[in-house]
């Protein structure tokens, strides 16, 4: 059951963009209420502010997500989260991340030297060459 603070957010914000397609208004008033409901109070207050709040950057009807993606980052402002926490967020954004060891880093780099000393040395023989051959 979404609190009452996150229902008024919801109502606000609604308000504030009145060309929103009402088709399924309804449906989205009670998602994005449910959605923000694990909010503190505080956080909500700053996601309706006239003056900071995500009404002051979006030209649309936000979507549940931007909803969402906003009341976090404020609260990371508040209450930083565990990394844990984060850390699961962007693998859920942006899919798992292929971290390289320090190991593979340095091997990366040894290779990526040699390659670039070997394109160097070719470079200067044939700058030689061509010096040569004028």
């Amino acid at each position: 059951m979404p609190k009452e603070a996150a229902i008024k957010a919801v109502g606000i914000i609604l308000s504030c963009f009145p060309s929103a397609n009402r088709e399924g208004i309804e449906n989205y008033y009670r998602m994005a209420s449910e959605s923000l409901s694990e909010f503190p109070d505080e956080i909500l207050h700053k996601l309706c502010d006239p003056k900071t709040g995500i009404v002051t950057t979006s030209t649309f009807l936000p979507s549940i997500s931007e909803l969402r993606a906003y009341c976090h980052r404020e609260w990371d402002k508040l209450t930083p989260r565990r990394v844990d926490d984060q850390a699961e967020e962007v693998r859920r954004l942006y899919g798992p991340a292929d971290v390289e060891t320090p190991a593979e880093r340095e091997e990366r780099r040894s290779k990526v030297k040699a390659k670039f000393a070997d394109l160097i040395a070719e470079l200067k023989a044939t700058s030689a060459m061509d010096s040569l051959r004028k």
